[in-house]
């Protein structure tokens, strides 16, 4: 299986997890068909990106999500395209791939700037590129950024509005980079302190969060209660519950609930 059909497979396993979870009408804005073409003769797309092989792609779905049941839209699955590579290179595999079904006037959707690279150059670069290409670019957490959706009433461009275009592009460019090299300086001397103090590294777990109560999770979802329903319960929080799921779906080699439990019951025993 090639890296794409990796990144569609893991796609679907979240869609499939918020359906049956917080999100059930996911699916209208998250589709096997290509609905957005039929009404507007143009494509979408969703460029997501993690830093790490490690990190997931939960809460930036749920992000494009919202987006797209607010603008009342919808993507295809397959035109959502991820990679956990650093962005500190712009080479990355999905990225590129995705860049060759580029048309004039399609979309793409990003969370923020940060998501095409991690310094000034690369970020500007992609940018302006695709701008010289026509590619719309519609940036979720900035609407200054965004171009209108087919959907919406298009305003005129001005010359004051490129202009002001421009120097929000470039304030907030110079924010992201700024950012990412505070965050980058402070994570790495926090490290280096935190290990020469012998303490743990990474994020604490809360006192309700471990394997004994995602057991009681799996047996509470299995009697036919719901997600929502078991973590009021045991105090286990639904993303975190979600996110946990799927490592050990991949551990296991499993994809029900029903699976996962007897392997866990049974290990539990021995």
């Amino acid at each position: 299986m090639n890296n794409y059909e990796e990144n569609l497979k893991e796609i679907n396993y979240y869609i499939d997890l918020y359906e049956n979870g917080e999100f059930p009408d996911i699916k209208q804005y998250i589709t096997s068909e290509n609905l957005f073409f039929s009404l507007y003769k143009c494509d979408i797309y969703a460029y997501l990106r993690v830093s790490t092989e490690h990190q997931d792609f939960g809460r930036q779905i749920i992000e494009l999500y919202y987006f797209l049941k607010k603008k009342n839209i919808s993507i295809p699955i397959q035109h959502i395209f991820f990679d956990k590579y650093t962005g500190k290179k712009i080479d990355r595999e999905q990225y590129q791939i995705m860049k060759t079904y580029f048309k004039a006037n399609d979309y793409l959707l990003i969370p923020n700037l940060s998501r095409l690279g991690r310094n000034w150059d690369d970020v500007k670069k992609e940018w302006y590129e695709m701008e010289t290409k026509n590619i719309n670019r519609v940036v979720l957490d900035n609407e200054n950024l965004s171009v209108e959706l087919p959907s919406e009433e298009k305003k005129a461009v001005t010359l004051e509005k490129k202009m002001i275009q421009d120097i929000t592009f470039s304030a907030c460019l110079y924010s992201a980079c700024q950012k990412i090299q505070e965050v980058s300086s402070a994570t790495k001397a926090g490290i280096e302190k935190a290990r020469e103090q012998g303490k743990t590294i990474g994020r604490p777990k809360g006192k309700n969060t471990n394997e004994t109560n995602f057991i009681k999770m799996l047996q509470a979802i299995e009697s036919g209660e719901s997600q929502k329903e078991a973590s009021n319960k045991l105090k286990f929080p639904v993303r975190t519950f979600q996110e946990w799921l799927y490592r050990y779906y991949k551990r296991y080699n499993v994809k029900t609930v029903k699976e996962l439990l007897y392997l866990l019951e049974r290990e539990a025993q021995k």
